[in-house]
């Protein structure tokens, strides 16, 4: 009756086993799954803050009619701009450093600034504050990174597809949740939630995604090779 459960249950104990890639030697299951739950939380953490930025704009003092749609503009563009300056840096920074650093960076900090955005004291504070947030933030990038660095070229894809399911459905349920926090408990408090959620998405991350990282010299007459461990 129950035999329909045999492959699922099979797939699970697998993964939760994390046996090593037979070519590595190294396990990466559970990284997999850390990076996914990160993702998760991370965008949905981020969500709790985007669908209300004209409320806290008026909550910040913005009360002309004709301003307020100027301001929510620029501050929900704040963060974009950020990330298209500090993006190709990180960018070089991983290949330097590793990815797994550049995955903690933008989920911690990316986390401490939607933190801080609930004690900001006005709307320029929090322009300002968003532009930061911007220039650390870029998880899911950095995500895939460490994912094409550690997953068997065979379970790559699949992987990936995994990732980006948990971003999306975080993506999805975030401003749902950071509403119902809002009703109940004020803007400032789903703030600091919102927050929180990404900094313990990078906690997880941290203690389990697991990365053998080898920076290859490069430069004349040796051709550079991509961070993937040996």
């Amino acid at each position: 009756m129950w035999g329909w459960l045999a492959y699922p249950r099979a797939v699970l104990a697998e993964w939760l086993r994390d046996p090593a890639d037979p070519a590595t030697g190294r396990p990466w299951r559970r990284g997999v799954a850390a990076l996914a739950a990160g993702l998760f939380l991370t965008f949905m953490g981020m969500g709790f803050m985007n669908p209300f930025i004209p409320l806290y704009l008026q909550e910040l003092g913005i009360r002309d009619a004709a301003a307020l749609p100027a301001w929510s503009g620029a501050v929900a563009a704040a963060g974009a701009l950020g990330f298209a300056v500090s993006a190709p840096i990180w960018g070089l920074l991983a290949d330097r450093f590793g990815r797994k650093p550049m995955v903690l960076r933008a989920m911690g900090l990316g986390g401490a600034a939607t933190l801080a955005a609930a004690f900001v004291g006005s709307a320029g504070q929090l322009l300002g504050l968003r532009v930061a947030h911007g220039l650390v933030i870029g998880p899911a990038t950095a995500a895939f990174a460490l994912t094409s660095a550690t997953v068997p070229q065979n379970r790559l894809l699949r992987a990936i597809g995994l990732l980006q399911v948990s971003m999306l459905v975080g993506q999805m349920i975030g401003p749902l949740l950071g509403g119902i926090a809002a009703d109940l408990l004020g803007l400032r408090a789903a703030l600091m939630i919102g927050g929180g959620l990404q900094m313990v998405a990078a906690l997880l991350v941290g203690v389990l995604a697991k990365e053998h990282f080898e920076r290859h010299p490069s430069g004349p007459g040796v051709e550079a090779q991509p961070g993937r461990p040996a």
